[in-house]
């Protein structure tokens, strides 16, 4: 048996091995795709008819069988339906006063200098007064993030996991990451932005209600409230007051059917979750079964929160916060109740692999029982079905995606 819990080709019967093979040449195939889809876009950002026209001949050795998936296509119209009620709010904003009118061209301009910024870990909190840079990175990431979500999570379901060479050890370990996903009431976004990632979640919880699918073991414990589905979304950024020109009009459209309460504070993943009063708020919320005093922290906390929180979501913060966010991590970890989950996708996995050796180096120094870890991982990337060496590399077909379940 593999160290990563996979069996080896001399465990697989004839007919493992012939899937394996398979899903290697489709990984490659897939490899070969995405790279020539990025010279695509980059030829027709310059103009280049040629290298356009040579890279649309080349994409067509390397065209993969499209399989309609029916809870993909119900989740995207699900996260297409909200942002197009967003986009409408804001229009309607824009007319009815003098919120912002400049043209998308603008607005996609602006957003991307605010991108660049927080790509490279430089962003200052003035820059999130532009309204526009705003309004920009809601329009070119707002499904493009929810659906990284939800298609990261998918890659749990049931039928995924049985039509893989897992062995036993393996399987049991993404099938008790699915039972929990399946159980999610409260949610947390740290380093929300406008929202995406738990619409992303709710988008996956809908598909889910919709097909009342059953778990590993047969069961079919998703029973949900008849009209929302979750209890509660804390929504967290270090620029929230900025980013509140757009939650506001989310909160509004999510209240009303989707979910009971959602909350909105402050945080800053290179302080303290512990000791700095500038994560006070955020503190009461992400951990309140520790936090003796909740409900004289804010007026704004959420009932549902006391419950304590099922998922917490790390979106593309770990990368613009550059090796500042470990002792926040830390704290958060040893806070969160047993069995809560933790997302965390980046543009590269390298600070992911950060979490992994942290929890490696907690063992090694003798932090936890040498037998037992705190949390148990699962790539939710391109990598998720590839062994050990490949997950430890950063080469991703797109973001690196990590799912940590509390275990102790």
């Amino acid at each position: 048996m593999t160290p990563s819990g996979r069996r080896s080709n001399k465990e697989l019967t004839a007919e493992e091995r012939k899937r394996k093979n398979e899903l290697k040449k489709e990984f490659k195939a897939k490899q070969k795709r995405a790279k020539l889809e990025a010279r695509l876009r980059h030829a027709i950002s310059r103009k280049d008819e040629r290298v356009e026209r040579e890279t649309r001949l080349l994409l067509g050795n390397y065209v993969l069988e499209e399989v309609v998936d029916e809870n993909e296509t119900s989740a995207r119209a699900f996260v297409l339906n909200l942002y197009t009620s967003l986009k409408q709010r804001q229009r309607a904003m824009s007319e009815s006063c003098n919120f912002s009118k400049m043209s998308k061209e603008i607005q996609s301009s602006e957003a991307v200098h605010l991108l660049r910024h927080m790509t490279k870990g430089t962003q200052m909190k003035n820059m999130f007064d532009n309204k526009d840079a705003l309004w920009g990175y809601t329009r070119q990431k707002f499904q493009e993030r929810s659906l990284l979500v939800y298609k990261s999570m998918s890659k749990l379901r049931p039928d995924k996991i049985n039509s893989l060479c897992l062995d036993q050890q393996e399987a049991q370990r993404r099938c008790k990451a699915w039972e929990a996903i399946t159980e999610i009431r409260n949610v947390c976004s740290i380093g929300c932005g406008p929202g995406c990632d738990a619409v992303g979640v709710l988008a996956l919880l809908q598909t889910i209600a919709k097909s009342s699918e059953t778990g590993c073991n047969g069961s079919n414990d998703n029973v949900r409230d008849k009209d929302k589905l979750l209890g509660s979304v804390c929504l967290l950024d270090w620029a929230i007051d900025q980013w509140s020109t757009i939650l506001n009009i989310l909160k509004e459209l999510l209240a009303t059917t989707l979910v009971k309460e959602i909350c909105c504070s402050s945080c800053d993943i290179t302080k303290s979750l512990i000791h700095d009063n500038f994560n006070l708020k955020a503190r009461a919320l992400m951990c309140p079964l520790s936090s003796a005093n909740i409900n004289k922290s804010s007026g704004d906390d959420c009932k549902q929160c006391q419950d304590g929180i099922d998922l917490y979501l790390f979106s593309y913060i770990l990368t613009e916060t550059r090796d500042k966010w470990q002792n926040f991590w830390n704290e958060l970890v040893d806070k969160a109740k047993p069995n809560a989950l933790f997302y965390i996708a980046e543009p590269t996995p390298w600070q992911i692999h950060k979490i992994i050796s942290m929890e490696e180096e907690r063992k090694t120094c003798g932090k936890v029982d040498d037998e037992a870890s705190r949390l148990e991982f699962i790539w939710l990337d391109s990598s998720i079905d590839q062994p050990a060496a490949v997950q430890a590399l950063n080469g991703r077909l797109g973001p690196g995606v990590l799912l940590a379940r509390k275990v102790i």
